[in-house]
């Protein structure tokens, strides 16, 4: 979307014709085709948040949710680098010259 309309005069006349006048027909465009895309975009984009060129888009209360977000899931990540790296279970199986470990009962 973005590289279209800051490119819009470049375009052919039929494909301007087609996606229409900016900014209402042009956005109008891509909503009647795409109806979730600029919210999910905006959504998604929460991940960055924080940085510079990001913050003016959104405000504090997102950007400190966001912080907690990333941080357990660098958590969840590392917790599960460590579980990969276990010397006694690969992907669900006994490595391979161990014997499975035994579980008291």
């Amino acid at each position: 979307m973005r590289n279209k309309k800051h490119h819009y005069r470049e375009l052919p006349e039929e494909v301007r014709s087609s996606l229409g006048h900016i900014p209402d027909q042009f956005v109008l465009y891509f909503t009647s085709r795409f109806p979730l895309l600029l919210l999910h975009t905006y959504e998604a984009m929460e991940w960055c948040a924080d940085e510079g060129v990001f913050r003016a888009y959104y405000p504090e209360e997102i950007r400190l949710r966001m912080k907690d977000e990333i941080a357990n899931e660098e958590l969840k990540r590392k917790v599960d680098a460590q579980n990969i790296q276990s010397t006694e279970w690969v992907r669900g199986q006994p490595a391979k010259g161990k014997p499975p470990t035994k579980i008291a009962v």
